[in-house]
């Protein structure tokens, strides 16, 4: 994790030059956002979906870095959430997502690998089940590793929101996949 504060902090140069459409400056902006994007994408709408919606996210970064103020990652990431409200609302359909080792491997707390990657189906099939919120929270708590604070900058939402929402949100999950469990 503290490569990708890192990261972040390596790019703040860059973006004062990226607002006066600097071509370079625009070039290390997508280079670095593009990855961030598709792979926030890839989790909350799958990965047939990602792609395409990560590249319009990039064009409306590049279109709207000259309006950009306060920190960046947290504009980006709403830019990212607000396509993605957009897309669901034109299709009217439930995206799907994806699960890494990582994420199976948080919501199992650490159990065998060996049980992770049977229970990685498991918690896929789950996640797909909670709600919108929830993915979302899921997503950038432990998919893109984001701290309460910066997920409270990207969707509004204070602390204490937030961690109420993490303990709905994980035991939604525990919820669904005991039922599952239950019914095999």
């Amino acid at each position: 994790m503290p490569e990708a504060k890192k990261s972040a902090a390596s790019i703040e140069p860059c973006i004062q030059s990226a607002r006066e459409k600097d071509p370079e400056a625009l070039s290390k902006l997508c280079a670095y956002s593009y990855p961030k994007i598709l792979r926030f994408m890839h989790y909350r709408v799958g990965a047939d979906s990602a792609g395409d919606l990560a590249g319009t996210v990039i064009l409306k970064i590049m279109h709207s870095i000259d309006r950009q103020r306060g920190r960046f990652e947290p504009w980006m990431y709403r830019i990212a959430r607000n396509v993605i409200i957009d897309s669901t609302r034109h299709k009217q359909a439930r995206p799907e997502s994806e699960l890494t080792d990582d994420m199976a491997e948080n919501l199992t707390h650490g159990k065998d690998i060996s049980q992770t990657a049977g229970v990685r189906l498991d918690v896929q099939a789950a996640l797909s089940k909670v709600s919108d919120e929830h993915r979302e929270f899921l997503t950038l708590k432990f998919v893109q590793g984001l701290s309460n604070s910066e997920i409270g900058e990207i969707t509004g939402q204070s602390a204490n929101a937030l961690r109420a929402m993490q303990f709905r949100a994980l035991k939604a999950m525990r919820d669904i996949m005991e039922q599952e469990g239950a019914g095999q």
